[in-house]
């Protein structure tokens, strides 16, 4: 079979190789099977003869055990491999090539018309691109859920590999909303420069002229006149008119960004609460209208902005001390990531504002330490706002920033053990839990059915089940992982930090579960199981949520929810407001 295999590694035929690889797994579990069968037939033979108890009869009980673990590695190594087979025949790979390449093109294309100065060109360009982009992303998000699909069947939710699949479809998710997003956005800024905006534009463009020379003028009456009094005057006349033709510019700006039939329908309101944002804030109406521009490009809906989403970002800058544009970026992040929570940019705002305000931390560093844990926090069910407070705990207990969103992803990751040791140890503090009533289905549907539901009697028919498989006393070691890749491939037995649906305990009960399971432990014994379950990254924020407790992480929440983003910008908001 080696030499059979050699062949494939020279031409690189994974899927081959992995046939080869199938094919003699198969002949070896029927030649293994054949042993059995004659070793079987040998100790009958024996036993009839002399009896069980004959050394002979020993010996060949012994050797049938073996043939029978080993027949159950081969059909286990049968069974990945089968899986793995699948998993190559979706082509995940090609299609990220083939992804890759189209989008150099486009890119190249893109910058091929930049240098030619033809703006328009490089805008289609990366249109086609981008929606060349979206299609490839669909079809490989397909293939990798048949790919979780398949990972399920053949290990298991409860495996790290199912948890780390599912948090690759979120990301995967992710990219399709904001490649959609940047789409939409070169689309509107295509149909933008359609003769009919262009007239809309032109006008804009005519009134800051005018403002202009209204304003030259004013400055060269003010030098004819005087040059103690009305000079000063008439620049200030200049200064004011140059800051209106500014802020109708960067207005234009922000509706090249929408739909023509948006313009039309929101284009008053926009400017209205540009103004009035730069009447009630410390920024100015240009600086508001800029902000609208960045949210739009962001993915925020026209309608959104107008309610709460300009005011929350706005907010979010002043209390964060960010400037606009990292508000808006983080108010969409967590609204494309956390989109399940149904969130608006002020829920968003005060959230992360409530974090800093109850914490030794900062917007700007929650804003690091979400770009790390986003994906995996939404993709195994936490949310926005347990992640967040859950980054406030470890930012009061010195953890921030990359570090703390690190930390945090790799522990949520680690909440289902991942290793044999992991499971053993969350196994001894009482860390995995029973569903019975997956428990009492599968064991029923394998002919094993159990006498009740209650946790004794799945137990009993779990063990009965695996020294069926193994032909071996429970007390053996291949016995006891039987009954382990039993229980948890069925669903049986699961991470206590998740429910019996399988859906993320809330972070308080997170962390009481922590804590409970860990008292009863010295330091150096705790050390060594954090280290075993969630190793040395994760440990640090499992050892501040095993402290803080469920009471700590309650005492978090409840101090982030006594400011508002609003209430915080107005605190800092000392300086006189700019209408211009």
């Amino acid at each position: 079979m080696k030499a059979q295999m050699s062949i494939f590694d020279t031409t690189g035929d994974r899927l081959g190789k992995l046939g080869a690889k199938y094919d003699g797994l198969n002949r070896s579990i029927k030649l293994n099977q054949e042993y059995i069968n004659d070793l079987t037939a040998a100790y009958k033979k024996e036993v009839a003869a002399n009896s069980e108890m004959s050394a002979k009869a020993q010996n060949l009980a012994k050797d049938i055990n073996n043939a029978v673990s080993k027949q159950a590695l081969l059909e286990k190594q049968l069974k990945a491999t089968s899986a793995q087979m699948k998993i190559e025949k979706l082509n995940i790979q090609e299609l990220n090539n083939q992804m890759q390449a189209n989008t150099r093109l486009s890119d190249a294309t893109a910058r091929k018309y930049t240098l030619t100065g033809n703006k328009l060109g490089a805008m289609r360009a990366q249109y086609s691109g981008l929606e060349s982009k979206i299609a490839s992303l669909n079809k490989i998000r397909d293939a990798e859920k048949q790919k979780l699909a398949i990972i399920e069947s053949a290990n298991g939710k409860a495996s790290s590999a199912y948890v780390n699949q599912k948090a690759r479809i979120t990301e995967l998710d992710n990219e399709i909303l904001v490649s959609t997003q940047k789409m939409n956005t070169y689309a509107k800024q295509i149909g933008g420069l359609s003769p009919r905006f262009d007239n809309f534009r032109n006008s804009i463009d005519a009134t800051a002229q005018k403002f202009r020379v209204i304003g030259d003028k004013a400055v060269e009456t003010g030098r004819n006149v005087t040059t103690h009094f009305s000079a000063p005057l008439a620049l200030g006349i200049g200064i004011a008119t140059k800051n209106a033709a500014d802020f109708e510019q960067q207005m234009s700006n922000t509706l090249s960004v929408m739909a023509p039939d948006e313009v039309n329908k929101y284009r008053e309101a926009l400017k209205k609460l540009a103004i009035q944002q730069g009447a009630d804030t410390k920024y100015s109406a240009l600086e508001a209208a800029k902000a609208q521009e960045e949210l739009l490009k962001a993915g925020v809906s026209v309608k959104d902005v107008i309610h709460g989403g300009l005011s929350g970002a706005l907010s979010l800058a002043t209390a964060g001390e960010i400037d606009l544009a990292s508000a808006a970026e983080v108010a969409a992040t967590v609204l494309n990531a956390f989109r399940d929570d149904n969130l608006s940019v002020a829920d968003a705002a005060d959230i992360l504002a409530g974090a800093a305000n109850a914490s030794a931390t900062g917007v700007s560093e929650l804003k690091e330490s979400l770009a790390q844990v986003s994906a995996i926090a939404s993709g195994v069910g936490m949310s926005f706002k347990d992640t967040s407070t859950a980054l406030a705990v470890f930012a009061q207990n010195g953890l921030k920033g990359s570090d703390a969103g690190t930390s945090l992803k790799t522990m949520l990751a680690r909440l289902t053990p991942m290793t044999d040791n992991a499971y053993s140890k969350m196994d001894s503090l009482g860390l995995i839990a029973m569903n019975a009533g997956k428990g009492f289905d599968f064991l029923t549907k394998n002919g094993m059915k159990p006498a009740s539901k209650s946790t004794k009697d799945i137990y009993i028919g779990f063990s009965k089940l695996a020294e069926k498989i193994t032909g071996a006393k429970m007390t053996t070691a291949k016995t006891q992982k039987a009954f382990k890749q039993l229980t948890v491939t069925s669903g049986a037995l699961h991470s206590a930090f998740y429910d019996n649906n399988g859906e993320l305990r809330s972070l308080e009960e997170i962390a009481g579960t922590l804590k409970k399971s860990m008292s009863g432990l010295n330091r150096e014994q705790r050390q060594q199981a954090m280290y075993t379950i969630f190793g040395s990254d994760a440990q640090r924020g499992a050892n501040i949520l095993f402290r803080e407790g469920a009471t700590g992480v309650k005492n978090m929440k409840k101090e982030m929810g006594k400011v508002t983003a609003e209430q915080v910008a107005k605190q800092k908001n000392g300086q006189p407001k700019r209408i211009n």
